[in-house]
């Protein structure tokens, strides 16, 4: 199998994805990682996000 380019994967992103698609993706892999974590393993993370942004 072989790796895309940067220039690919950014237009898929971009184009085809698009920033609901993104958070979607987010929002399913961090449903996957906290499944086998134990609330007793779990951190708060105080970082202010921003805005995932599309150029």
């Amino acid at each position: 199998m072989q790796i895309p380019l940067g220039g690919t994967l950014h237009h898929f992103v971009k184009y085809r994805l698009g920033v609901e698609g993104v958070d979607k993706i987010m929002e399913m892999v961090g449903e996957k990682i906290i499944k086998p974590a134990a609330s007793k393993d779990a951190k708060l993370d105080s970082t202010p996000t921003r805005g995932f942004q599309v150029f």
